[in-house]
């Protein structure tokens, strides 16, 4: 007698599907909390700035409180050369307590001053630091046009210059080399240059050429 075995097919296993959606238990609780920590977040954040805000102000109301009140003045954008005149993209308006704003500050606007010194960036322009006119003259100062030396030192607008007498000729009273006065270069040409002094020099610096000559020693900064 034959038996006939009959084999049963192999249980087959599931196939993922395409249209079966990729989720797992707890999913939508995982994606709640995660939200939930996102606006916590975004809401430290927010308190965060508010604070560090209302504590700028604090501490602004305080500097202007302690040291002040805010006045508003002019500083250099950029380094800026004597004999420089002023135009508009050279300055900036900033606000400074009163207290600690550096002595004779402008406040009224520049344009147009001559620098008689040099000026850093971020610098406060001084009253004393600037002249009215293209020459950069202050109410003391004449301009005094000289020839330059055969042997002229490397002058620059704005330097300080020793003006020494040099006399051309000898004799009983012909007085030695002595320093005249102390001027500033406001102008360069090719054989002369103008330089700013007080006033009351300018009367020995013709009398000078007069009789001799005039040598230029620049003087340190």
């Amino acid at each position: 007698m034959r038996n006939h075995l009959r084999s049963e097919p192999a249980a087959s296993l599931p196939r993922p599907s395409a249209d079966r959606p990729k989720t797992f238990p707890g999913q939508d609780r995982l994606i709640r909390l995660r939200l939930t920590l996102d606006r916590r977040r975004l809401s430290g954040l927010a308190l965060a700035a508010l604070v560090s805000l209302g504590v700028y102000q604090l501490s602004l109301n305080s500097t202007s409180g302690e040291l002040g009140p805010l006045i508003q003045v002019s500083v250099a954008t950029r380094d800026l050369p004597s004999g420089h005149q002023l135009r508009p993209e050279d300055l900036a308006s900033r606000w400074w307590p009163r207290d600690v704003l550096p002595r004779g500050a402008t406040i009224t606007s520049p344009i147009g001053q001559t620098l008689v010194s040099p000026l850093a960036q971020n610098q406060v322009l001084l009253e004393s630091g600037m002249a009215p006119g293209s020459l950069g003259l202050r109410a003391d100062e004449v301009a005094v046009t000289l020839p330059i030396p055969l042997a002229p030192p490397p002058l620059e607008i704005g330097q300080s210059v020793l003006l020494i007498s040099v006399q051309a000729f000898e004799g009983p009273f012909v007085r030695p080399a002595a320093p005249i006065a102390t001027s500033r270069v406001v102008a360069i040409g090719d054989t002369s240059a103008t330089v700013a002094v007080l006033a009351d020099a300018a009367n020995d610096i013709i009398g000078t050429l007069a009789t001799g000559a005039i040598e230029m020693v620049i003087l340190p900064d």
